[in-house]
């Protein structure tokens, strides 16, 4: 029986997706391996890249295929970002709470954990189009409807127990998505993805996604690529010099 599904949103890393599902098979070998099932959910279409998006269908595509999926744990973990050591991470979970592993104290990036049941109640992530503001405001969603962020188990940003695989140092940010958001307060999410198409692929133990449609229009004028680390625009802690758990995945055998 399914107890815990990682959701990876994914597009065009063949490489850190060869090396996460790799390693993760020695992080979880002490787990039955019927308890637990690894999703990369795949943009497959020539629109900008929409993290909240994939994360939602993943999660959209596992409830189809559990009836019980409201008491399922939901991992949900970037494809770039694994824990260094097997049995780092506790999965385990109760309800009306979330597990913060990995990222920063402001937002629900890099690394969470939540039932299914709760991740219905706050709607899922929000479909922003390019990077950077979904994290934020799924964080808020938790704490609006009272759910508890557990970070008992947390490592911040640059912690040398995890592994994060940095090829990019630079983002495309929708500034009219994120400017958009605060005004507006649009609370988009898991109920206002249409036209939802996707297959899977078991080949590569991918879902598909050929097509979406959302609340925002993702032919944006406003993108700009910016540094991941530019605090004077996002408010970003900068992590600390030579503390970037990295790991050099190209010469990986």
């Amino acid at each position: 029986m399914i107890k815990y599904i990682f959701i990876i949103p994914y597009r065009n890393r063949e490489q850190h997706k060869h090396f996460f599902s790799y390693y993760m098979k020695y992080l979880l070998e002490d787990y039955d391996k019927d308890t637990y099932e690894i999703i990369f959910a795949n943009q497959n279409n020539n629109e900008p890249f929409n993290r909240g998006a994939m994360k939602n269908i993943g999660f959209l595509y596992a409830k189809n295929k559990y009836e019980y999926y409201e008491d399922i744990t939901f991992i949900f973990n970037d494809v770039d970002t694994l824990p260094f050591k097997k049995n780092l991470l506790n999965y385990e979970l109760g309800d009306n709470e979330i597990k913060h592993y990995y990222g920063f104290y402001f937002a629900l990036g890099g690394i969470f954990a939540i039932k299914g049941k709760d991740f219905e109640k706050i709607n899922g992530f929000p479909n922003l189009w390019s990077w950077g503001y979904e994290d934020s405001v799924i964080y808020k969603r938790a704490i609006e409807k009272g759910i508890t962020v557990n970070r008992s188990n947390f490592f911040e940003i640059g912690n040398n127990n995890i592994l994060h695989i940095m090829d990019e140092f630079s983002k495309n940010i929708s500034i009219k998505n994120q400017s958009d958001y605060r005004v507006n307060k649009i609370i988009d999410g898991l109920n206002t993805l249409n036209n939802v198409n996707y297959l899977w692929n078991e080949t590569n133990n991918m879902v598909d996604i050929n097509n979406f449609t959302c609340l925002y229009n993702s032919n944006d004028k406003s993108v700009v690529n910016t540094s991941v680390f530019n605090t004077n625009t996002f408010k970003r802690p900068l992590p600390q010099k030579g503390k970037l758990g990295t790991f050099d995945f190209y010469n990986f055998r």
